[in-house]
């Protein structure tokens, strides 16, 4: 075999494919291509959806958290009237029971002094023993700071100070104060913080 021969036969081996085969496998890509392309966007789309669906729950449930956050301030204020009321009934029939003259003891309306700190003001005639003080609603207790010693006297025309702090959530709505004037009955007035 010749040197010339030889080349010949290698040419026509080469490792170029025909000129046949090379168009389908270009045009199988560009398919390829182009179906990727509508994937991508179709995952676009949804997810644009997706993202609008969550924004409008997200308002239904502010909107629902608002409506529950009003009820539950004119449940408290309810709430607190009755045990007012209650505690005012219960001072009466302790002394109409026991034929005394009842010691009429008052708490002023929250007061703030500065900031978180509050106070409220023995407004009656008589020194009382402040027994405990409590938050409405009971979970909010961690954020009560009492700044008068309790148990302890609070004299006629003394104030009763604390700290009701407030966490995201959760606030102080109002205070029940525990307190008797020397041995008579315990009492509890429940006093709103604005």
């Amino acid at each position: 075999m010749t040197l010339q021969t030889y080349r010949r036969r290698l040419g026509s081996c080469s490792s170029r494919p025909p000129a046949s085969i090379v168009g389908p496998v270009s045009d199988g890509w560009a398919i390829l291509s182009a179906l990727a392309a509508t994937v991508g966007a179709l995952v676009a789309v949804a997810s644009a959806v997706a993202a609008w669906v969550s924004s409008v729950r997200a308002k239904k449930d502010r909107v629902r958290a608002e409506q529950a956050k009003a009820e539950s301030l004119a449940l408290t204020r309810q709430f607190v009237a009755a045990a007012e009321s209650q505690a005012e009934s219960q001072r009466i029939m302790a002394s109409r029971v026991e034929g005394a003259v009842p010691r009429v003891s008052r708490w002023s309306e929250a007061r703030n002094v500065k900031g978180r700190l509050y106070s409220v003001r023995n407004l009656g005639d008589h020194e009382v023993q402040v027994l405990s003080v409590s938050t409405v609603p009971a979970e909010a207790s961690e954020l009560l700071t009492v700044r008068t010693p309790v148990p302890g006297p609070v004299p006629p025309g003394g104030e009763l100070r604390f700290f009701a702090l407030a966490r995201w959530g959760l606030s102080i709505q109002s205070i029940t104060v525990s307190w008797s004037v020397e041995d008579e009955i315990p009492q509890e007035t429940v006093i709103s913080i604005d």
